[in-house]
């Protein structure tokens, strides 16, 4: 492998491909392997304008800290997941959440680099406890979708789920609300020794938080996903709340 850069330029150079044409695909196995070893190589090719893909992404050992240690220009969900979408209703949500989560993430890393925050222990730690905050968003709102979706067998899909989210919306304001109060001292406070994290952390709690209301559940939509079920009765939000 440590000849890969090398080869790739030379490819590059004799076929005039555009580096950023050209995609290279590494599964989870060759991570596990050698991490830091793998870690320089793949720098070495995106330093090229090569795009770094990590394939079948869910399966074997599969770790969200791939996702922040490794620089992928792609993450290519598990067909075995994929395969399932629209009929297996535990394959969508675990492909909804890791597409909200993935979406958190890339927006706290993007936070830190547009206010040159240093990514240190503090701001990584940050980012876990903010995939941590966000996870358990995301299972609590599926939750509530699935108990709903049951209960409602012949209630439009969309109706169900803005039932779902009202019901769990003041819990997740209250939740997020509470936990920013607790950083804000630290947040006001840029000469703060804990800054890097609690700032980190304040941005990443208002992204979950974002996205467990607004991304999570209506991605359903975007995909085009509908209930079996042709006749459907209207959901009274005033009575399914009692």
């Amino acid at each position: 492998m440590d000849d890969l850069p090398r080869l790739v330029a030379e490819v590059l150079r004799d076929t005039g491909l555009a580096p950023e044409r050209l995609e290279l695909e590494i599964t989870e196995g060759v991570l596990i392997e050698e991490s830091a070893h793998t870690l320089a190589v793949l720098r070495a090719l995106k330093r090229q304008g090569v795009r770094i893909v990590l394939d079948d992404f869910g399966t074997g050992y599969s770790s969200l800290s791939y996702l922040r240690r490794f620089p992928f220009d792609k993450l290519k969900i598990d067909q075995s997941f994929m395969k399932g979408l629209g009929e297996d209703g535990e394959s969508d949500a675990i492909v909804r959440a890791i597409l909200a989560l993935a979406h958190d993430i890339v927006l706290t890393v993007g936070f830190l680099s547009v206010t040159r925050i240093e990514v240190s222990t503090q701001s990584i730690a940050a980012i876990l406890t903010v995939i941590g905050y966000s996870m358990n968003e995301k299972v609590i709102s599926f939750d509530r979708l699935r108990e709903n979706l049951r209960k409602y067998k012949t209630t439009p899909l969309a109706e169900v789920i803005n039932l779902s989210e009202n019901e769990r919306l003041s819990r997740t304001i209250i939740t997020g609300t509470t936990a920013l109060l607790a950083l804000s001292g630290s947040v006001l406070n840029p000469a703060s020794a804990l800054f890097s994290l609690t700032a980190t952390m304040a941005f990443g709690i208002l992204v979950g938080t974002y996205s467990s209301i607004y991304v999570a559940l209506p991605v359903i939509l975007l995909w085009g996903v509908k209930r079996d079920d042709e006749e459907a009765s209207a959901i009274n939000f005033q009575t399914a709340r009692r």
